[in-house]
């Protein structure tokens, strides 16, 4: 994540890309602990955002030979106007 900012008051979204191109979202988190995550992924893939060390990490347990994809997190601000 580009350390420059904060993550402190952003939504994270996680992604997964295949290897036949084909994406699908997995989950969003906030610091606030709201989150929502797709119920193909919901058994074994989490997410955590660290504000201290500003960074974001998506834990796959137990990993399978299906998980073989590229993954992606998208950010942007959680303020409202």
């Amino acid at each position: 994540m580009d350390s420059s900012v904060s993550i402190g008051n952003t939504v994270i979204h996680w992604y997964q890309q295949s290897e036949s191109n084909t994406w699908k979202w997995i989950m969003y988190y906030t610091s606030s602990s709201k989150s929502n995550t797709a119920s193909e992924f919901q058994d074994r893939f989490s997410g955590d955002k660290n504000e201290e060390e500003n960074s974001c990490t998506l834990t796959i347990a137990p990993l399978e030979v299906s998980d073989s994809a590229t993954y992606y997190c998208a950010y942007w601000s959680a303020h409202t106007a």
